[in-house]
């Protein structure tokens, strides 16, 4: 993330914080934490028509493949300490498994509480591309920093600043070319190295100095986040995203 710019990054890596969480299939309703062996991240969009919820296609996937063999399997969303939405039937609107990401019916925050998430609102149609260049900041939940108790467990939230190095009607890259890739932790403090494992799903936001921008979803990377690490991450743009949470076809590539 460009260091002329760190009052907007902590600016955003703070309001997007609000828009995400985990999310992870569990085995029933009331399984106990020590049972969640891998999550991902998860966006919540208020497209000014409806409330979505966008993450990776494969997280949904893996959440099929338990619910074939185990009918109790939920996809489960962490809002808070004690707020967790288990959705039994997912409603799909339209997902896209070489692209890796779905978007999820999900009126579910006002429905639950206590907690502080929101949903980002996208005003601007259709959502615009990124260019080489641009600063882009996310906010995941890595899978090393879940700590499973026996009755109740936690997430740690993780933030990241990058510049893009590419970008196609396919795939965003996003790599620390300058060495101006920045992480924060939950306590604002610059973190060392973290594994992506837990980030799949992540919305990604342009930093601009109106307010950020939803560009795309985290979907692959390098083993390693982090100063040292190779910091190769390949975000799915989102310019094909339409206001109904559909997926305009006509603008992705075959």
């Amino acid at each position: 993330m460009a260091r002329a710019q760190p009052d907007i990054a902590n600016h955003i890596l703070d309001a997007i914080q609000r828009c995400v969480a985990p999310i992870w299939a569990n085995e029933r309703l009331d399984a106990p934490p020590p049972t969640v062996d891998h999550n991902g991240t998860c966006g919540f969009l208020d497209t000014g028509n409806l409330q979505i919820l966008l993450t990776a296609w494969h997280v949904v996937e893996k959440f099929r493949e338990l619910k074939a063999t185990n009918p109790a399997t939920v996809l489960a969303v962490n809002l808070g300490p004690g707020c967790t939405v288990a959705l039994s039937n997912p409603e799909v609107i339209d997902h896209d498994a070489s692209f890796d990401i779905v978007s999820l019916a999900f009126p579910d925050l006002h429905r639950h509480g206590p907690h502080d998430k929101q949903y980002f609102p996208v005003r601007t149609w259709p959502i615009s591309r990124v260019a080489s260049g641009s600063a882009v900041a996310f906010v995941g939940f890595p899978g090393r920093r879940r700590t499973p108790h026996d009755t109740w467990g936690s997430f740690e939230p993780l933030g990241a600043g990058f510049l893009v190095a590419s970008a196609s009607d396919r795939t965003i890259v996003l790599a620390d070319q300058s060495g101006t890739m920045r992480l924060e932790n939950s306590s604002g403090r610059s973190d060392g190295t973290v594994r992506l494992g837990g980030f799949s799903g992540s919305p990604v936001f342009l930093v601009h100095p109106d307010g950020p921008q939803v560009i795309g979803v985290l979907r692959a990377g390098s083993e390693e986040m982090g100063h040292g690490a190779d910091n190769t991450i390949l975000l799915t743009p989102t310019y094909f995203l339409r206001a109904d949470g559909s997926f305009d076809r006509g603008l992705m590539p075959g």
